[in-house]
């Protein structure tokens, strides 16, 4: 979670931002608006600024030196300068869950939890990725977020029967990956053991006892960026390119 100052093309910057978005821009501002509040969040966690809620924050991305993109926080009379790149949000595919499917047998080997790997219902996995792909109906998007699509992730892998076995460990392993795909992570308090915290709300969604708004609750209580990430992008897309 760790934001390093860096210098691009002669330029002294804060440290680079990576934002995920539909691939429609139009329907960008609620994750760009999420994404601000997320950044907040992480910057007052890591001790870089102090952010009350009186405080008046502004955040403008506009074309800055050498043709690069820029995105300007202010808050107060504090100013933070980034490098800034959008890209589309990174899905996975029936595949890819299928292994984490097979990887998440190994998740709390300690009860004694094993089963058959594989899909019984191609299906559901199907449909819940055309849900979060595909997600503008009539002009509305309908997980216009990435809490959304994460909570929705979570909600119908978990609760619904796909896999022959640890569906609710595939659930928290498919949410948790998405995330960090696109450059989020979930952290919590010290004394909050994560993983088992984690699978204690899997259960929940599993047994019905939450619904999908308290999902994305959930997750935006604990949802941070990843800057180790967004830097290694930028390190890996950016800088090896030219």
């Amino acid at each position: 979670m760790i934001m390093e100052r860096m210098e691009y093309d002669d330029v002294k910057y804060d440290g680079v931002l990576v934002c995920s978005l539909d691939k429609d821009l139009k329907y960008a501002k609620p994750q760009l608006d999420q994404f601000l509040k997320i950044l907040l969040r992480t910057l007052s966690k890591i001790g870089v600024v102090t952010h009350s809620k009186g405080d008046v924050v502004t955040f403008r991305i506009s074309r800055g030196q050498g043709n690069h993109v820029e995105a300007t926080l202010k808050i107060e009379n504090e100013t933070l300068r980034f490098l800034f790149y959008n890209i589309k949000y990174f899905f996975p595919t029936v595949e890819l869950i299928c292994r984490w499917n097979e990887e998440a047998q190994k998740m709390f080997e300690e009860e004694g939890i094993y089963g058959l790997p594989g899909l019984k219902d191609r299906g559901i996995i199907e449909n819940l990725l055309v849900n979060i792909e595909d997600s503008v109906v009539y002009e509305v998007d309908q997980y216009p977020t990435i809490t959304k699509k994460a909570s929705h992730i979570w909600q119908k892998i978990a609760r619904y029967q796909a896999f022959n076995n640890g569906n609710k460990r595939t659930a928290l392993k498919t949410m948790s990956m998405f995330l960090n795909s696109n450059f989020y992570e979930l952290s919590f308090k010290k004394g909050e053991v994560g993983k088992d915290e984690l699978y204690k709300f899997s259960k929940k969604i599993a047994a019905g006892e939450v619904n999908e708004d308290d999902i994305e609750q959930y997750i935006q209580d604990h949802i941070y960026l990843n800057f180790g990430l967004m830097k290694e992008f930028f390190l890996e897309f950016i800088v090896d390119k030219r």
